[in-house]
């Protein structure tokens, strides 16, 4: 009788690396399906007669998450109906409609068009613009991924110009509604970029070259002074600088630290370890302080963010320049009506 193997029909019939080249294009078919629903059932482009027809007929695409017609509508106001009442707010649709598709790179070069050529309207006079120009920046910072290094140990450009934009924005905009996410966006990039620094701090303290520790956490202090930690990083440098046989240098970080921070814990805590410190405490010079976030209950959410009807928001008192910055002193935005059914970009 013959004699049969038997069959482990059980048995894994791919390794792990065909296992893992499985897994990412499963992933990366999921995200193609996604996008690909994203389009909406809204049927084909049929371009109206009126501005007005085609600027609804963007919104309805805008709220059924086809942006690519949405986008194709708005832009057809704008070139086809230069003049009409339904041009500028097209233009602000078109960036919204860029930033809820993920184009964040054509978002946040809209949001900057809308701004220069349309310095009055409501919805450059309020932030909303360039917070959303600032807010794409951001959104095109890469994220952590697990099989991939560190945010922190990979190259901090995009970071770099989130801030840098995030910065302008809230200095610009103290008294916006939108200035606490603003500032929170902010201290994450400040994170991002510091925690970069101290990556490469520990990397030359565990090869003991105190000296470029040292310098930079200098370079932490000097170049972040917006950071919420920014007390913990001056006492760790007072630290390095001990550990460097520098008592000098210590000795005058603790005394600007306290100077500057004199309620924060780590100042207490070098207070109380040397009282000397609080004699002949040095005159800073005066900085311009960030405010720190409010509680704003009428604009805790940001999926409310345009709740400006649109007969509001086409209705300005001031001609728009396309060269010149409103005066944010004299400046007044338009009053908000009641809520409106156009809602646009959310977290």
């Amino acid at each position: 009788m013959p004699q049969y193997r038997s069959l482990n029909i059980f048995k894994p019939i791919i390794g792990p690396k065909k296992t893992r080249s499985l897994f990412f294009a499963a992933m990366l078919c999921g995200h193609c399906l996604t996008v690909a629903g994203c389009g909406g059932s809204i049927g084909p482009v049929r371009l109206q007669d009126t501005a007005e027809a085609n600027y609804s007929a963007g919104i309805h695409a805008f709220k059924a998450k086809a942006y690519d017609k949405a986008i194709r509508y708005f832009e057809y106001v704008r070139s086809k109906f230069p003049f009409s009442k339904y041009s500028t707010l097209a233009e602000l649709r078109v960036a919204d409609s860029y930033f809820q598709n993920n184009e964040f790179g054509s978002a946040a070069d809209a949001y900057k068009l809308f701004m220069r050529f349309h310095p009055n309207h409501v919805r450059s006079l309020d932030g909303y613009a360039a917070f959303q120009s600032a807010r794409s920046q951001f959104k095109q910072i890469p994220g952590d991924f697990f099989i991939l290094p560190p945010s922190y140990e990979k190259d901090q450009k995009s970071v770099g110009v989130a801030a840098q934009e995030l910065r302008s924005f809230v200095g610009t905009y103290p008294n916006s509604q939108y200035y606490n996410k603003g500032y929170n966006l902010l201290q994450k990039c400040l994170k991002r970029r510091i925690d970069h620094e101290l990556y490469v701090a520990k990397y030359y303290l565990k090869r003991k070259k105190t000296k470029s520790a040292i310098m930079r956490y200098n370079s932490i202090i000097n170049l972040f002074p917006e950071a919420e930690d920014r007390p913990t990083y001056m006492s760790d440098l007072a630290a390095l600088y001990d550990k460097h046989s520098e008592p000098k240098k210590a000795f005058a970080m603790r005394q600007r630290l306290l100077a500057k921070y004199p309620t924060s814990s780590a100042a207490q805590s070098a207070l109380a370890n040397d009282p000397s410190l609080a004699k002949n405490l040095p005159a800073l010079k005066s900085s311009t302080e960030l405010k720190a976030p409010q509680v704003n209950p009428s604009a805790a959410a940001l999926t409310d963010i345009d709740t400006i009807p649109a007969s509001a928001l086409m209705s300005n008192s001031a001609p728009d320049s396309p060269t010149m910055m409103p005066d944010l002193k004299t400046a007044t935005p338009s009053p908000e009506p009641a809520l409106d059914t156009d809602k646009v970009p959310n977290e």
